[in-house]
């Protein structure tokens, strides 16, 4: 806990608080993947990231085996 503060003391308040700093500068929004996808254009793709991902984040019927 101690290190989690110190380094929200080093960097920007919303840094911690937002899933995208960096992007926000960019955005008119708060900065999330659907976001920055939707800016880039890039929502044709959201489906095979959803497929590639679930090898890494899967559902829970995955875990459980169901």
């Amino acid at each position: 806990m101690r290190e989690y503060e110190e380094a929200k003391g080093n960097y920007q308040n919303d840094f911690f608080d937002n899933d995208y700093p960096w992007a926000k500068p960019f955005l008119n929004r708060k900065g999330n993947f659907l976001a920055i996808e939707e800016a880039a254009e890039m929502g044709r793709y959201r489906p095979f990231c959803i497929w590639a991902s679930t090898k890494v984040h899967p559902t829970y019927k995955r875990c459980y085996g169901l």
